[in-house]
């Protein structure tokens, strides 16, 4: 009796020791970005592609045994949020690596602690330069920057319609600035500048006063950062003023949720840096699609295949490292994803080569 007793405290008291073990054989990603307030979808859709793609990842084995975990936290797109949640998944969670942030004003909120800690920064969804140059090999990055969308914008307008007239309405934050750089920057290529630079508050859909100011321009195309809601009530308002020049936003924005809040038009376009998963012939885009059927999510777009392709990239760099994953090894297999000499992988360096190359201009046309 006394020895079964001695026996059952020993498993009582080592059960706490067996799940915190296995807790450790699993490699945690942090995840802080917006689930709520105005940019909600954004980060909903990357997780969602995330998912999709760990599940089945999982399903698999993981990477060498360890199950990949997602920590998700959410930040409403709000820089004090971001802080606040960072310091929680690397302190209360001891994530392996931050992963899928969305934003350049939440990006840039831990940018310093970034550098100086040497955090692993995975796959922002964000082409600001300020992550790009200097470059950091623990920043790893898979879409274009603002530098090319912005590129492209200008490009269109200047070379394809013969417009010299450009303005710009951004946010009042670092992603507003960063775009307003980039517009001064392309435009100075062409020997022009902006005609009219205005701002709007992040997180609110208050651009009377910035629609004003661009009406009295008579600025031919506006360049525009910024989330889906306030670039589409900014588009149907002017529409109903009978002001009607082209508009022109980054990927951020996401062509899907924009184009769904206005009228079709032939002179509002989106940039964006991921193919869509309807018409692509990628194989991971198949992929893609079954996994999110299997999830039960039968609509999905662009963004949704960021967060899968994200996902993806993270399992082909730390499945070349031997168990457990180490921080060392991932950088330095990063490091070769950076400098474009990853290895054989057709797959991976099809992706390597369209996604982090492509700048695609996506309208809705009338």
């Amino acid at each position: 009796m006394l020895i079964k007793l001695v026996l059952l405290i020993f498993i009582v008291l080592s059960a706490p020791f067996y799940a915190c073990a296995d807790q450790i054989n699993n490699i945690v990603l942090g995840v802080s970005n917006a689930t709520s307030g105005p940019a909600s979808q954004l980060g909903s859709k990357l997780n969602n592609g995330a998912i999709a793609f760990f599940n089945k990842l999982n399903r698999a084995g993981g990477i060498h045994g360890q199950s990949v975990e997602l920590q998700l936290l959410d930040d409403s797109y709000e820089p004090y949020l971001t802080k606040k949640n960072t310091q929680s998944l690397l302190t209360k969670f001891n994530v392996f690596a931050l992963f899928n942030y969305v934003g350049t004003p939440t990006s840039h909120s831990i940018y310093q602690q970034i550098i100086d800690q040497q955090i692993i920064y995975l796959t922002p969804f964000t082409g600001a330069q300020f992550l790009r140059e200097p470059f950091a090999n623990n920043i790893v990055h898979l879409r274009a920057s603002y530098r090319r969308e912005v590129e492209a914008h200008v490009k269109y307008l200047v070379e394809d319609k013969k417009i010299r007239e450009i303005g710009i309405m951004v946010q009042a934050d670092q992603f507003g600035a960063a775009l307003e750089e980039e517009y001064i920057r392309a435009l100075a290529a062409y020997g022009l500048s902006l005609v009219v630079n205005t701002r709007f508050r992040r997180n609110t859909l208050d651009v009377h006063w910035a629609l004003t100011k661009l009406k009295k321009s008579n600025a031919q195309a506006i360049g525009f950062a910024g989330t889906y809601k306030p670039l589409a009530s900014l588009i149907n308002k002017a529409t109903q003023q009978g002001f009607t020049p082209f508009f022109m936003s980054v990927s951020f924005v996401s062509s899907q949720d924009l184009f769904s809040r206005i009228q079709p038009s032939n002179k509002v376009f989106v940039s964006e840096v991921m193919p869509d998963p309807k018409t692509c012939r990628l194989a991971i885009c198949d992929d893609f699609i079954n996994d999110m059927d299997t999830l039960g999510i039968k609509s999905y777009g662009r963004i949704e295949l960021e967060g899968y392709v994200n996902a993806y990239l993270f399992s082909q760099l730390a499945s070349k490292c031997e168990a457990p994953l180490t921080k060392s090894c991932f950088l330095q297999q990063a490091n070769q994803w950076h400098r474009q000499t990853l290895g054989k992988n057709k797959r991976f360096n099809e992706l390597q080569d369209i996604l982090n190359v492509n700048v695609e201009l996506v309208s809705r046309s009338k």
